[in-house]
C-alpha cells in the first residue's frame, strides 16, 4: 500500500468507518459521516465528491468486518516482513 496513494486513502476511508462503527455508530451513519470526512480531509476527495452515491451503496451492501479484520492483519503481516528485510540488509552492510 504504501507504493500506491489510492489503495492508501482507500484504506483510511475504510478503517475510518470500522473505527465509527466501533464507538457504535450504525453502519450507514459510520459511512456517510467517514464519507463526508474523506472529502473534508481530502482523501479520495475528487472520487467520492463524483462518486459518492454509488460508494455509499457499494459500502453498505459489501462492507464485511471480518474481511476487514483479515485484511488488515495480512497488510501488517507483509509491512512487517517488509520491514525485517530491511533491517537484515542494514546489519549486514
Amino acid at each position: 500500500m504504501l507504493r500506491c496513494r489510492t489503495l492508501e486513502e482507500y484504506s483510511i476511508l475504510i478503517s475510518r468507518i470500522y473505527s465509527k462503527i466501533l464507538e457504535g455508530i450504525s453502519l450507514e451513519q459510520a459511512i456517510d459521516f467517514t464519507v463526508q470526512d474523506c472529502i473534508h480531509d481530502n482523501i479520495l476527495r475528487d472520487f467520492l465528491i463524483k462518486h459518492r452515491s454509488e460508494v455509499v451503496g457499494m459500502l453498505l451492501e459489501e462492507f464485511d468486518m471480518e474481511e476487514y479484520i483479515k485484511m488488515e492483519r495480512r497488510d501488517s503481516y507483509e509491512d512487517g516482513k517488509c520491514q525485517y528485510r530491511i533491517h537484515v540488509i542494514h546489519t549486514m552492510y
